[in-house]
């Protein structure tokens, strides 16, 4: 940031000042609960105090001063609702969903990482989002992505968890972030008997016709279920179609791809049920009628089971709780190839184990097989090296590549029924995978290919803004931890693609400069051990000759970690701007009655000269303004200034809550462009009023634990 303009942050701050005086401190004494202006002739109440006799001159001054501050007040009421009613200033609406995700394997296993989402319809003007969580303790939640800023702060003593979306740009309708729950292996497998799942034929041989069945038996659920989805698919073939349902299907669909050419077809065909309110299921059954190119069969079941309702993550408070969703979604699915070889045909068989790095076995493990029969392997004189070139005559039958994956049993176990030829293994997972291994499959073999592998490396990525006021560059705290049980090895090299904010299409979109922008990382290159972390400096810097444009920016930081030869990929967005920027802040998290309420504002310009509106404003929980604590038309915001009041306002509680009521409110600032009526600058921030302090019991000993009062 450039050194700021003195003169111009005296000129704002006395301009504040002026706009804010009279209501800047208050007493409870001379609160009035629901105090409402009304229709009152408030000048001639003034003339009332000049015509009555007062005890002394400092009773009248006071009365003055109390009807002065009325006018005032109802003056900037006035010009608070002419900007509502343009449309400058609108109370916020959201509505907040959160959803918790667990994917297994038909088998039962845990799959993936657990994780929640946290999903925001953002249908008004919010600026911020403050939501309060319960989780289980020491699971420690990570941040895998967000489309906005998002801070969190997890307590692994108690599990709570504060999750805050700031600087929500203006026409973002959609927000989310997720998080993944590491260390976290929950229960919510929701079927409780072993369904039987059956798929025939086994072998789907190339250029030929027939019918694939698929089948899972009666599920046994845990409990009383909301909304259940199962869907049957067959794919990768060249023409097939839904024969018969039972029960019978709510819907059926199918595409057939009239371009494909040997295996590289994408027609498809479902079979889908849903079901509401159910603790059972009874068996279902497809029937496909499929032929097929060249390529392997492929056909995926997956369940799907909803409840209505928070398994793992407790929402305790949201700032804007117009309306809530919480589920639990659990994801059931199986995916398996038919093997592409006819009947009668002879083949070979490839099977083995896979292990990791210690010799235990990865069960539920993904491996992958695949040929390049398509291809032609021919020596390069002079050269030890081959290269793969197009054989001048089309492929045989059979004979174009083929895509091959099964799953490992609970012992590690895999195999592969194929054709002769050379054959490439491998298995992957979320977290774990293996080198690729080759083999020669010759008709009529078994052929034993044990996979060896090593878990994915795992970090706690954390960016933290320094400076995201643009002049010319931007600052961020970068914090790498790593949380895996071997040395990884960190690298960041981001390459500059910078989107801005559209404001009057409300998208972002590609920022033509973005080649004039480059990172600079005080330390891009280094090995952690484990349980280690290191804080780096990455800075993003504007090269470039045109001027900047004000408004709202984001980039994308890349971070990649290896170790054992395997690579895991990190990313987050990063924000900034450029232009005007604004803070409002309290003191506290929360007050009780009698307590000094402390509210501070800051203001930053990184831009060009401005001249805006600026009001002030406390709403309720429901978004309903309910104070205003001041409006000014034409305030100058010079370019470069940077200005910060931590008391522009103090208040003795309740005042200025409306009768008095305990709960959940916000201070909100909004600088409108006098020019183009256009919302330049935003904050809010949230506050918690919990009126007389009372002693209330607890009920449980683990209400006293969780207040830190239980050892």
């Amino acid at each position: 940031m450039k050194v700021c303009d003195v003169r111009g942050a005296a000129v704002l701050g006395v301009l504040l000042f002026v706009m804010l005086s009279g209501v800047a401190t208050a007493d409870k004494n001379t609160y009035n609960a629901c105090c409402a202006c009304g229709n009152e002739d408030l000048t001639a109440m003034l003339k009332q105090v000049e015509e009555k006799h007062y005890a002394n001159q400092q009773e009248k001054i006071k009365a003055e001063e109390e009807i002065l501050r009325k006018i005032r007040i109802e003056k900037e009421k006035q010009r608070f609702e002419e900007l509502n009613k343009s449309g400058k200033i609108q109370a916020g609406i959201a509505y907040v969903s959160i959803y918790e995700w667990y994917d297994y394997n038909l088998g039962g296993t845990l799959k993936y990482t657990p994780s929640f989402h946290i999903y925001v319809s953002n249908f008004g003007d919010v600026n911020e989002i403050l939501l309060k969580l319960k989780l289980p303790r020491g699971i420690n939640p990570v941040l895998s992505g967000s489309d906005v800023p998002v801070e969190y702060k997890y307590d692994d003593s108690t599990g709570i968890m504060y999750v805050n979306f700031t600087d929500i740009p203006e026409c973002e309708d959609y927000i989310w972030a997720d998080f993944e729950l590491e260390k976290f292996s929950p229960a919510l497998y929701p079927i409780t008997n072993n369904p039987k799942l059956i798929i025939t034929p086994a072998d789907f041989g190339p250029n030929s016709s027939g019918y694939v069945n698929v089948s899972i038996g009666e599920v046994n659920l845990d409990g009383i279920y909301d909304y259940v989805d199962v869907e049957y698919e067959v794919y990768d073939v060249k023409n097939i179609s839904v024969v018969s349902t039972m029960p019978t299907a709510d819907w059926t669909l199918s595409h057939n791809d009239t371009y494909c050419y040997c295996g590289d077809c994408h027609s498809y065909a479902y079979a889908h049920w849903c079901s509401y309110d159910v603790s059972s299921l009874p068996a279902h059954s497809a029937n496909f009628s499929v032929r097929n190119d060249c390529d392997e069969v492929d056909v995926s079941i997956w369940m799907h089971f909803d409840k209505y309702t928070g398994e793992n993550v407790k929402v305790i408070d949201v700032s804007i709780p117009h309306s809530l969703w919480q589920y639990a979604d659990i994801d059931i699915w199986h995916y398996q190839s038919l093997n592409p070889v006819n009947p009668g045909d002879k083949y070979g068989i490839i099977t083995g184990k896979v292990y990791d790095k210690w010799g235990n076995v990865v069960p539920y493990a993904t491996v992958y097989a695949y040929n390049q029969s398509e291809w032609t392997i021919i020596p390069i004189k002079n050269n030890t090296t081959v290269v793969p070139v197009p054989s001048p005559v089309p492929p045989p039958p059979c004979r174009c590549g083929l895509n091959l994956y099964t799953v490992t049993d609970q012992n590690g176990r895999y195999a592969f029924k194929v054709p002769p030829g050379q054959w490439y293994i491998y298995a992957y997972s979320e977290y774990f995978s293996t080198p690729t291994s080759s083999v020669n499959v010759t008709s009529g073999v078994g052929i034993i290919v044990n996979l060896y592998g090593n878990y994915t490396p795992i970090a706690r990525i954390t960016i933290e803004p320094i400076d995201t006021a643009l002049d010319t560059s931007v600052s961020y705290n970068v914090t790498v931890e790593n949380i895996f049980d071997d040395e990884i090895y960190v690298s960041l090299d981001s390459y500059a693609y910078v989107h801005r904010f559209n404001e009057t299409m409300c998208w972002w979109e590609s920022f033509k400069g973005s080649s004039d922008f480059v990172w600079s990382f005080s330390d891009n290159y280094f090995y952690l051990k484990p349980g280690e972390s290191k804080t780096i400096r990455a800075k993003l810097t504007y090269i470039g000759t045109e001027p900047l444009t004000d408004g709202k920016y984001k980039e994308y930081l890349s971070i990649s970690v290896e170790a054992n030869d395997i690579w895991n990929w990190y990313g987050q967005y990063v924000y900034f701007f450029r232009g005007v920027d604004c803070e409002i802040y309290t003191d506290k998290a929360s007050y009780r009655e009698g307590d000094v309420m402390k509210v501070g504002l800051k203001v930053l310009n990184s831009g060009t000269s401005k001249n805006a509106d600026v009001c002030i404003w406390l709403e309720n929980s429901a978004g309903v303004p309910v104070y205003i604590l001041g409006c000014k038309c034409n305030i100058r915001i010079p370019a470069g200034i940077e200005w910060n009041n931590p008391n522009i306002a103090s208040f003795v509680l309740p005042r200025p809550l409306p009768c008095p009521r305990g709960g959940t409110y916000s201070w909100h600032v909004a600088f409108v462009d006098t020019k183009t009526d256009k919302i330049i600058a935003r904050d809010s921030c949230t506050f918690t009023y919990k009126g007389k302090a009372t002693a209330s019991p607890f009920s449980t000993l683990e209400d006293m634990a969780a207040e830190g009062l239980w050892n």
